[in-house]
């Protein structure tokens, strides 16, 4: 039996009786070594852009971090500096009622330094918080960071 009679499906693409089917470009043929080198080449791109990407999100991380520290560093003196206040308000309220009374009455009214004070105990600790969150986030930064919370209120 001969090439030519054998059907179109089983002739071979470089059989004589038929010229090799050509592209514009011509026949590009790759083995297997040129195939893992160029994969190879690709994952090492794509790799660099990731590591590039973490190192950004890394950056803004820790200047997140630098920004809620600062905020909680604030909240915390100030909650000192209110709670001295607190104290020397209450120790004139005190020499007041016993001067005035007698002595100090049961239930004074409530201090106004109190309630900053312990706001800006909640703020330092909020802040705080979140700036552990955004050092975490900065030293794993592939992992997604959750939303930030709203700060307490009153």
């Amino acid at each position: 039996m001969s090439r030519t009679s054998l059907p179109e499906f089983l002739r071979s693409t470089n059989s004589p009786a038929r010229p090799a089917e050509t592209t514009a470009f011509g026949r590009v043929r790759f083995t297997v070594r040129q195939m893992m080198v160029a994969v190879a080449a690709i994952a090492l791109v794509l790799g660099v852009a990731q590591s590039w990407r973490w190192h950004r999100a890394a950056r803004d991380y820790r200047a997140q971090a630098a920004t809620y520290g600062r905020r909680a560093i604030f909240y915390a003196e100030k909650e000192r500096e209110e709670r001295s206040r607190e104290k020397a308000w209450q120790k004139e309220w005190d020499e007041y009622e016993r001067k005035h009374f007698g002595l100090p009455m049961p239930g004074s009214p409530l201090n106004p330094f109190r309630w900053q004070a312990d706001r800006c105990a909640r703020l330092a600790g909020h802040y705080f918080q979140m700036k552990a969150k955004y050092e975490r986030a900065a030293a794993f930064p592939w992992l997604p960071v959750e939303p930030d919370p709203m700060p307490p209120v009153q």
